[in-house]
């Protein structure tokens, strides 16, 4: 308090102001470089899924999955998604031993559909894939959009006791897609199966 009763004041300017946010400013900017030094990134390892035990699981509730027969070493699942239905809905992502993208869907939803909502949807149908020695379809519809992304599609017939209960207009669509090379999803698709598993 002054002589005269009232609060001390103290000088106020802006050129203060901007000099202790600048301060504060390199402060901080010093801990976060400082911090960073003794700090190491985990990695990130997704988690691997045994779709097998899924696909076991669903034959032996009577159902039927297409299903990759193995994959190769260094590749992970990802993710895995298993919905009930007439036909039921079972997809994977997969990321191969390069960390590239690749997955496969077994469900009802029209072909198209399920290009436009897995790869593009303008994305530009190709020739026709033949794969003879498929036990899935040897026939594959190509597509490709602009960000290098590839599908295969191909329709296949429900199993009998499916298609029972589901209707004569139910259909079942198989599609392998990705990132990754079209020789690798290519591979993909001729390890597609639907043999019971023991």
């Amino acid at each position: 308090m002054s002589e005269t009763g009232r609060p001390g004041r103290y000088t106020r300017s802006t050129s203060g102001l901007v000099g202790a946010m600048l301060i504060l400013f390199v402060a901080v900017i010093g801990f976060v470089v400082f911090r960073g030094l003794f700090r190491t990134e985990p990695e990130y390892t997704p988690p691997d899924t045994d779709y097998v035990e899924v696909v076991r699981a669903v034959q032996g509730e009577g159902g039927d999955l297409v299903y990759p027969e193995d994959l190769p070493e260094g590749w992970v699942v990802n993710n895995l998604d298993y919905l009930p239905g007439l036909p039921p809905t079972f997809s994977l992502a997969l990321l191969t031993d390069e960390e590239e993208f690749a997955g496969m869907i077994d469900t009802g939803t029209e072909p198209d559909e399920l290009v436009e909502a897995y790869v593009d949807e303008v994305a530009v149908e190709g020739d026709p894939f033949v794969l003879e020695a498929s036990e899935v379809a040897t026939e594959w519809r190509t597509f490709t959009d602009d960000g290098g992304d590839t599908a295969y599609v191909a329709e296949i017939g429900l199993d009998p006791a499916t298609a029972d209960a589901a209707g004569e207009d139910a259909t079942r669509t198989v599609m392998v897609y990705g990132s990754a090379d079209p020789e690798v999803l290519q591979d993909l698709l001729a390890s597609l199966t639907t043999a019971p598993l023991r």
